[in-house]
């Protein structure tokens, strides 16, 4: 089986020592100083890097989905999982153990310190040092990040420690408003080469200019852009986080009308004609006048999941998508974790009842039908064992057992949008995150009224609320005739149709977690917090077990706790992040007749950190 090359690979096991493994017999096995003397050996590096990181993959999404809602156990789970499930693990517990997250920073951090050495000797020229040196240290705050989000408070290190001692004895201890504010000034600090962190993604490098085995790695690397909004928007500088997020979603809008409205977009089409006429979208739709036709219905959004990296679509929708190929190691572990026994996995995770009762079955969709197809044949499946997280199967054959490939879900537009929607919401735009979520900026039938084909939102002629205009806030969405008094036009954002318009649903008006329906609000603040409820709920249909669901409830219960949305205009009293915390959670408790654990404060929602 082969393998990517571990430049330095730093295993915790009650002492830290470095070992050097690389496809070559142990006699011919380099000096360690000697692995980075070129540019090839640089890109070594970052590949063994990311091949640490992908050994984490599975305990990530474990503790990230597992600990929120959507996620629940089988009869089949693991101690080790009944204990991430009621937050009591004992000491050997392959999923809380932080050590793998601190495997990969540890490489990262050993793999910074020898860009810069590299550099200083003029092995690496500036931009190859800042395109290696920037993607190591955001894929670091990626992993910070996710590993403050369960722990609560955890050392950083920086240096590469040789040590367990090194890192017990850390006097750099920070909970999550720290640790953010410092991964914060991590990807906005100054390298040695004088230049600030690079926000760009590779584009000289040979690591994208060639392919692995056939894949682009394109799609392999973390986008430090969707980063970067992601840490504004933990921290509360929402402008900031808005305006990361939007520069990543108008990405390509300067290409031609045939390709400027793609990416990142979340688009579709209104009417459809053929089964085949899917063009460009990840849509689910129903033939023009079949729309009551089961028969005529076509579920294209299953598509972003199901397909290989290398199908032309896949790029309009993910930003970060690793491929886990059955000819490399690390080996992909969501199989055994989540099929069936007859299909050759153990079945230990399933999809909770309380996201399939309670979330998806209460959707309805445009014409009129109880149904999210986001949900059963999509994001889950059923079977005679129970229901299977159908996600990460799509790439896996029962009959071939042993070839066990798939893809790590990351980044992707539509999480990217929610997201936007997060931050543009507390900027007191609650108006606009309503029509991204529900049935995008252009779509003829949204709040936004369209003049002959003509509009654009942001604009002096269509300001958003408040009257503000420009960025993060400006959405070209205009399609007109060549006859009309604007002129021929196809903007970028004509043909997005959003989270739920896209998935051929009606509008969201309501949370469970707030008394008011977003149409009875009459106060900017009053919108703007059923409209944060309503997202975190679309959260949760849209990107289930992609991953995030855990962070984001901690995310937004601790930002309730710190903020909690007073203001003069509201009526309503908004929830703390204890209490949110504990009745998001009750729903999955309680149809599993199982004690709620997130009950009480803010400390009781953290994994020991032992």
């Amino acid at each position: 089986m082969k393998k990517f090359q571990y430049v330095t690979s730093l295993v915790l096991a009650g002492a830290l020592s470095f070992t050097a493994c690389v496809d070559a017999d142990i006699d011919d096995a380099l000096e360690y100083d000697e692995h980075y003397s070129t540019v090839s050996d640089a890109d070594n590096a970052v590949l063994g890097v990311y091949s640490s990181f992908f050994q984490l993959a599975g305990q990530m999404v474990v503790l990230n989905e597992l600990r929120g809602d959507l996620m629940d156990l089988t009869t089949n789970s693991s101690i080790a999982l009944q204990e991430v499930d009621a937050v009591n693990p004992s000491k050997d517990n392959i999923y809380t153990d932080p050590t793998p997250y601190y495997n990969v920073i540890n490489n990262c951090n050993d793999v910074l310190a020898n860009f810069e050495k590299m550099y200083k000797e003029n092995s690496l020229t500036e931009t190859q040092f800042l395109e290696r040196y920037s993607d190591v240290m955001a894929l670091r705050s990626y992993v910070y990040l996710n590993l403050v989000a369960q722990f609560g408070k955890v050392p950083y290190i920086s240096e590469p420690v040789v040590s367990v001692e090194d890192l017990k004895n850390s006097p750099n201890m920070l909970d999550i408003d720290g640790m953010v504010d410092q991964l914060i000034a991590d990807m906005t600090s100054t390298t040695v080469t004088g230049d600030k962190i690079l926000l760009e993604p590779y584009s000289e490098a040979s690591l994208v200019q060639n392919t692995l085995d056939g894949y682009n790695l394109g799609l392999f690397f973390i986008n430090k852009k969707f980063l970067m909004g992601d840490l504004y928007l933990w921290d509360g500088q929402y402008l900031e986080a808005a305006l990361q997020y939007k520069s990543l979603m108008d990405y390509n809008n300067d290409a031609d009308a045939t390709q400027n409205n793609l990416y990142y977009k979340c688009t579709g089409q209104d009417t459809w004609t053929t089964a085949s006429n899917y063009k460009d979208h990840h849509q689910i739709f129903f033939l023009r006048y079949q729309e009551d036709n089961t028969v005529a219905f076509n579920n294209q959004w299953v598509d972003m999941f199901s397909s290989v990296v290398t199908e032309r679509r896949i790029p309009y929708e993910w930003v970060w998508t690793p491929t886990f190929d059955a000819a490399y190691e690390p080996v992909y572990p969501f199989i055994d974790l989540f099929a069936t026994t007859a299909d050759g996995g153990s079945y230990q995770l399933k999809p909770s009842d309380y996201v399939v009762d309670s979330l998806w079955n209460n959707q309805v969709m445009k014409n009129g039908f109880p149904y999210d197809a986001r949900g059963v044949d999509c994001s889950y499946s059923e079977s005679p064992e129970g229901n299977v997280v159908a996600k990460y199967l799509y790439h896996y054959d029962p009959l071939v057992p042993y070839e066990k490939e798939g893809r790590l879900f990351l980044y992707r537009a539509g999480l990217l949008h929610l997201r936007y929607c997060e931050a543009i919401n507390r900027l007191g735009q609650p108006h606009l995150a309503a029509a991204l979520l529900n049935q995008g900026v252009g779509y003829s039938q949204n709040s936004y009224t369209r003049t002959e084909g003509y509009l654009i939102i942001g604009s002096e002629e269509t300001p958003v609320q408040g009257g503000l205009t420009g960025e993060p806030f400006y959405f070209a969405t205009s399609q007109t005739a060549a006859n009309t008094i604007y002129g021929y036009r196809r903007e970028p954002w004509r043909t997005s149709r959003g989270i739920r318009g896209r998935a051929a649903l009606n509008n969201q008006d309501v949370s469970a977690f707030v008394d008011k329906k977003l149409s009875e609000c009459t106060t900017l603040g009053d919108s703007m917090l059923v409209m944060e409820h309503i997202i975190i709920d679309e959260l949760a249909l849209e990107c289930a077990f992609e991953g995030n669901r855990f962070p984001d409830l901690v995310r937004v219960a601790h930002r309730m706790n710190v903020e909690r949305m007073l203001r003069e205009d509201m009526t309503l009293t908004p929830m703390s992040g204890d209490d949110y915390m504990e009745a998001v959670m009750q729903g999955k408790y309680e149809l599993n007749g199982r004690t709620n654990p997130y009950v009480g404060g803010e400390e009781n929602w953290f994994l020991p950190l032992e």
